[in-house]
């Protein structure tokens, strides 16, 4: 392609030459084409005009306040929130939580007073 150069397709098609001419002019009419003019002429105005409206759009959520979700917030009607809620004031906490315990011993009377 390096050594051809400009002549890369000079075996196509006229047919294929005129379209890969055409597809390589850049575009001067449509709506992108203006938008582009417009952003060119003053890309400053633009930018900040861009920039403003992005934190005008972010301002909602400055106050914005990020939860964990559990129980509480489904209603108290529901089944899951009122076990939650015994759990919570009827049980200790530690009493909920699986506590593992390895202990390397040979079983025996020692162990079973341990475990109990």
């Amino acid at each position: 392609m390096a050594l051809l150069g400009p002549r890369v397709n000079a075996l196509a098609p006229r047919r294929l030459q005129r379209a890969a001419d055409a597809d390589a002019r850049p575009a001067q009419s449509g709506a992108w084409y203006r938008l582009s003019r417009a952003v060119m002429r003053r890309p400053g105005t633009i930018a900040g005009a861009a920039a403003t409206l992005l934190i005008a759009l972010g301002i909602p959520f400055l106050g914005i306040k990020f939860t964990a979700v559990d129980a509480s917030v489904l209603p108290r009607s529901t089944s899951a929130r009122q076990v939650d809620d015994a759990l919570k004031s009827d049980f200790d906490v530690r009493r909920t939580t699986p506590i593992t315990l390895v202990a390397r011993t040979t079983p025996g009377p020692e162990l079973e007073r341990y475990l109990d």
